[in-house]
């Protein structure tokens, strides 16, 4: 919303819960550290930016939910 913050190497916008299932599994079994957000705009990042590949769960999965430890 306010375009502050630093960078992050990679950010990831899936539309369906398909894809959030592939690119978590996909950077489990290659170590890459993932962080999830929703649209942003309660989000505040670094000036120097975050390492984590970041996920970015939108309207189109705003009734998303996890259970257990999937």
């Amino acid at each position: 919303t306010f375009k502050i913050g630093g960078p992050t190497p990679c950010l990831i916008e899936p539309t369906r819960v398909e894809e959030v299932a592939q690119v978590v599994r996909y950077c489990r079994e290659n170590g890459v550290e993932t962080i999830s957000m929703g649209n942003g705009s309660n989000l505040l990042v670094p000036d120097e930016g975050i390492s984590q590949v970041v996920i970015k769960l939108g309207k189109n999965l705003s009734a998303m939910r996890r259970e257990g430890d999937a």
